[in-house]
């Protein structure tokens, strides 16, 4: 029996009383009726008490029902009220008719003045028609699970939301209320984002990845460098084409094979050592090393990973070859160097000579001291006229890495200058450095100065000798035109004998003077070749002279010179060669004939 049910007993139970007291009053009941009306009453009372005793033990269950629900009520507030999510309560209608404080801060309204708005003002024009569709389908169905809108919250940008409905109704089945849970997924929905971004970043990435390292096989395939993988247990992994023809093995037969299983030789090497310290401690290694298995020079590089080593190794046998060839040149040409037969330095471009072989330095007068001190300055030593000449040069040893020889001087350290031949070249290693060759030219350029004197001389001596058959041939001639002459005369044969006579004398004299022409000139070959022999006796001098002008005086006669000699007698005798003091004395007087003018005395 509930509360109404036992009210409407009481208000029964109160009318029987009522209507039994009333009928007492009225008449006087036979002794059984009002007994059995005292019967009744005793029962309804009991009935009463009991009644009273069910309604106050109801009424206790009441109060604690009530105190029940009213702590689930405080303790439901609560929930929502610290609830992250957003709650609201509507009607079926989307009336907000009550929210917790999450949702009041996710639409930016306070919780009091939510209360009596539509919910649906805070969804954007554009997606209210799907959001009336979803609230319609409460009318089917108790809950719709979590989807997602955009919501508009009061001077905000528009945030995403996943919500979740859940139907309320009566006991008939009818829609009164809404249950709304509104949970903020903006920054769920940005970590999709970037997890879709990150996600195509990746695929990228691996597409990427995949690309590089076909372009990396590619180019691995394709350098100059033979190249191969191995893993931490000494296998092959990767072996490129130019590996497999260092190590006459194809990369199928390599692939999955323990290097010191395949190359047994190389277990006591120092490749060994180097590679098993590169990935212990994980440091790249270089070196170089002879192969007696391949007959050939490797450079090998290692670089360490935690999977294992990669290795780029190079045949190098053809350079250390050149190197060992080259440091014997080197070791020639430093002993020539050092032989000081020609002068040697090094200097850069701004013209500091760092470095210079004693010949050089004894050429231009400096010493090791002044070297080592800086005071040997190539701009300093050289005179101005030739910088331009240094200019050329260097430029064609940085261009072509050397330069033709060239002559030049150098000013020494007294300050006189030594005439030089130099020739450059690039120094190997250095891009501003070059080493030079100094040739000094003192001794060719005095050769070359005595060959220009000598070539003068001789010039002179031509040009002297060319004059001398000039006048030979001259004073050769003049006899014999005379001779030829007057022989002409006498064959004719209408001379008288005076005029005879006197040809004759003519052709003796010309002879004679033809004779002595030739004689001077044997002894002017003779002087030449130094077969001129002199005959020394005591003669005088006047008879000597006297001869020398009778034998001269046709000549001056045929000028009409007139000759007048005028000797000291007193003059003594001397030492000398007759014939060769005769032969001065008809040099002087045939000179002074042939040089005066005809008819003087």
């Amino acid at each position: 029996m509930n509360v109404n049910e036992f009210s409407l007993q009481i208000k029964v139970w109160r009318s029987q009383l009522a209507g039994l007291l009333e009928y007492t009053q009225k008449s006087a009941a036979p002794e059984k009726l009002l007994s059995k009306a005292l019967e009744e009453l005793h029962i309804a009372l009991e009935e009463l008490m009991v009644a009273e005793e069910e309604l106050r033990q109801q009424n206790d269950w009441l109060e604690n029902a009530q105190k029940l629900v009213e702590g689930e009520r405080c303790r439901y507030q609560e929930l929502l009220e610290f609830a992250p999510d957003a709650y609201l309560l509507t009607d079926h209608n989307g009336v907000i008719e009550e929210a917790n404080s999450a949702a009041a801060i996710l639409l930016k309204v306070s919780p009091h003045l939510l209360v009596g708005k539509l919910l649906v003002s805070f969804i954007p024009l554009t997606e209210r028609q799907s959001f009336r569709s979803h609230l319609n389908k409460l009318h089917r169905q108790e809950k719709l699970h979590e989807w997602e809108v955009r919501v508009k919250p009061r001077k905000c940008d528009l945030i995403e939301v996943a919500i979740t409905m859940a139907a309320v109704r009566d006991r008939s089945g009818n829609l009164i209320a809404v249950r709304w849970l509104l949970r903020d997924i903006s920054e769920r929905k940005l970590l999709e984002l970037e997890r879709i971004d990150l996600l195509a970043r990746e695929q990228q990435a691996r597409k990427e990845a995949e690309v590089a390292r076909a372009r990396m096989t590619s180019i691995l395939e394709s350098i100059t460098d033979a190249f191969v993988t191995i893993d931490t247990q000494w296998r092959y992994t990767f072996v490129n084409s130019q590996a497999e023809k260092l190590l006459g093995k194809s990369a199928r037969e390599l692939t999955g094979l323990r290097v010191w299983d395949v190359f047994g030789d190389t277990i006591n090497s120092q490749s060994y050592t180097l590679f098993h310290q590169a990935l212990e401690q994980q440091v790249s290694v270089t070196y170089e090393e002879f192969f007696p298995i391949f007959n050939k020079w490797f450079a090998v590089r290692l670089y360490p990973s935690p999977d294992g080593l990669s290795v780029y190794f190079l045949d190098i046998t053809e350079r250390k070859q050149t190197e060992k060839a080259l440091r014997q040149s080197e070791s020639r040409f430093r002993r020539l160097v050092e032989s000081n037969i020609f002068g040697s330095t090094v200097m850069d471009f701004l013209g500091n000579i760092t470095e210079a072989n004693d010949a050089f330095l004894l050429m231009v007068g400096y010493t090791k001291e002044d070297l080592r001190a800086g005071k040997l300055q190539w701009i300093d030593m050289t005179p101005r006229g030739y910088l331009s000449l240094d200019k050329q040069a260097i430029a064609q040893v940085k261009k072509s890495g050397s330069c033709n020889p060239y002559e030049k001087e150098f000013i020494c350290k007294d300050g006189s200058r030594v005439p030089i031949l130099i020739g450059m070249a690039l120094l190997e290693g250095c891009v501003n450095c070059c080493i030079c060759f100094v040739l000094d030219l003192t001794p060719t350029k005095q050769l070359e100065k005595a060959l220009r004197q000598q070539a003068a001389e001789l010039t002179q001596a031509n040009r002297t000798k060319d004059e001398f058959l000039a006048v030979v041939s001259h004073e050769l001639r003049s006899p014999l035109s005379a001779i030829l002459g007057w022989v002409q005369t006498l064959q004719n044969g209408s001379l008288n004998p005076t005029t005879t006579a006197r040809a004759m004398e003519k052709i003796e004299h010309s002879t004679r003077t033809q004779i002595q022409l030739v004689e001077n000139l044997l002894d002017i070959s003779q002087i030449i070749t130094g077969k001129l022999q002199m005959k020394l006796v005591s003669i005088a001098l006047a008879p000597i002279i006297e001869a020398a002008i009778d034998h001269v005086r046709l000549a001056a006669d045929t000028k009409q010179i007139q000759l007048h000699s005028n000797l000291d007698p007193k003059v003594g005798r001397v030492l000398g060669d007759a014939k060769r003091l005769q032969q001065i004395m008809l040099n002087l007087l045939f000179n002074a004939i042939k040089f005066t003018s005809q008819g003087e005395e």
